[in-house]
């Protein structure tokens, strides 16, 4: 009886304290390349993973569903609800940034005190329309 209860108490922490992986494949929304180096986090955790060189991944989730955190730089970060023993292929979409416009002076001779002096004090440059090329 005292064995069976030992292997009884061992088979249920055994069971409770086992951890089985997700896996999957993190590719780019459009071109449907793989992404290498994408960042994989269980939330709420500093417990993850990166993708290989094909864009998979392999991450062990404590429970038998878990939230990841996907991360990928110039991209939209992606939060997906996964079970433990599934594979996943998340498509990232990317990030659309619009950079302002500069003006850069030259002026090989002249210092900075007198250039500083030459610029006008109010610029005005025409707007032009900008698309972030987003498509749903």
């Amino acid at each position: 009886m005292k064995n069976l209860c030992l292997f009884s108490l061992l088979l249920i922490s055994q069971i409770l304290f086992s951890q089985e992986a997700v896996t999957g494949k993190i590719l780019d929304q459009l071109t449907k390349e793989t992404l290498i180096g994408a960042n994989i986090v269980l939330k709420g955790t500093t417990q993850g993973t990166v993708t290989d060189q094909n864009g998979q991944f392999e991450l062990k989730i404590p429970h038998q569903q878990d939230t990841l955190l996907i991360s990928y730089t110039g991209y939209q970060n992606y939060q997906i609800i996964v079970q433990s023993g599934q594979n996943y292929d998340v498509l990232l979409g990317r990030k659309a940034i619009l950079l302002n416009d500069s003006i850069v002076v030259y002026a090989p001779d002249r210092t900075w005190s007198n250039l500083y002096r030459e610029i006008p004090s109010a610029i005005s440059l025409p707007k032009k329309s900008t698309s972030t090329g987003r498509t749903k």
